[in-house]
């Protein structure tokens, strides 16, 4: 486990990106989305001066090794703490590439990713936030893996996300219990595939008389859109939620389902010490719910890799005091930008 030491005069903030998902090419020459991601995070360091940087996933097209390079070197130059999970679209680069960019993630200087039990993945661990010799804030940060083959009842082979595997389960509670022992009471866990509770809590949240896709960003901060008990709630849902669906679709249709859940969520509750869950995965969702007393949030996304909706561009903040995590927000940037490549 890592520490990093929190001034006691003043709240701890993290600052949350992700699916940057930038291909070699796009780092070319006079490409407009590097400098879209560049100005992007610039501004939202300036903004909110975070004592550490989170990146839930996809870093760069899988395989792409001068992406994900530059995308690190990026971050690190501005001499910040950062931590790293891998995502989907990183895992589907194979082992070799994972293991290799974790190689040169831990030779940097501010990085402060570990590869974790092979047993589990890549880059399973933990980061304590400490304040006066105890353990305020506990993040674990877990590999939810890539794609995997799923058989309906109909004997119909698909694809969809794949899910935490069991050794995890078993993997977050012995960390929930260190920390414990530390004397900290409060946990994030930070994945990249939002787990099944994703889909359960937006059901529950949500007004059924309302289509998710018509609901805009500004509307969903009025509460308008969600139910008695979920009117703290805010963002949209503008995809498929990816844990409960393929990777594309209506989310207010669903679509392929897991057979069944992974029994993170259960776990969680079973715990009682992760008091947040931050995901990637699904660029135009950005929606954060508290459902049975865990805020479940997507980041928001990072820049115009892969696909984006640029008015849900920029990063989330998670603001940490002496008690744990006080507060998750979206801290959206506005970027100028055209696409003419040269």
């Amino acid at each position: 486990m890592k520490i990093i030491q929190k001034d006691p005069n003043k709240d701890f903030i993290i600052l949350n990106v992700s699916d940057p998902q930038l291909s070699n090419e796009e780092w070319g020459k006079n490409h407009p989305h590097p400098k879209i991601l560049t100005d992007t995070l610039t501004a939202l360091i300036h903004r909110v001066q975070p004592d550490l940087i989170t990146v839930s996933g996809d870093l760069a097209w899988g395989g792409n090794v001068l992406s994900c390079t530059r995308l690190a070197e990026l971050i690190d130059q501005f001499g910040i703490p950062w931590a790293p999970i891998w995502g989907m679209n990183d895992n589907l680069g194979g082992s070799n590439y994972i293991d290799s960019m974790g190689d040169i993630l831990q030779s940097l200087q501010h990085c402060l990713y570990e590869k974790g039990p092979k047993t589990l993945g890549a880059g399973n661990y933990v980061i304590g936030i400490e304040e006066k010799g105890k353990i305020v804030e506990g993040l674990i940060l877990m590999d939810s893996h890539g794609t995997e083959y799923y058989q309906n009842e109909a004997g119909e082979t698909f694809t969809l996300c794949a899910k935490l595997w069991p050794q995890q389960l078993s993997w977050y509670h012995e960390q929930v219990k260190m920390l414990e022992s530390k004397g900290c009471s409060d946990t994030t866990l930070i994945h990249h595939i939002p787990i099944f509770a994703y889909h359960s809590a937006f059901l529950e949240a949500f007004r059924h008389d309302c289509n998710p896709l018509d609901v805009s960003l500004e509307e969903s901060y009025s509460g308008a859109c969600w139910n008695d008990g979920y009117k703290d709630s805010f963002g949209v849902c503008h995809q498929s939620i990816a844990s409960y669906h393929n990777s594309y679709g209506n989310c207010a249709e669903p679509m392929r389902r897991h057979p069944d859940d992974d029994g993170m969520f259960a776990l969680i509750k079973e715990c009682g010490s992760t008091k947040t869950v931050l995901a990637g995965q699904d660029h135009t969702n950005n929606f954060v719910i508290s459902y049975e007393g865990v805020t479940l949030a997507y980041s928001l996304k990072l820049g115009a890799g892969s696909y984006w909706e640029p008015l849900l561009n920029g990063g989330t903040i998670l603001r940490v005091s002496s008690r744990g995590v006080e507060e998750v927000r979206h801290e959206y940037v506005k970027i100028e930008f055209h696409y003419e490549i040269l």
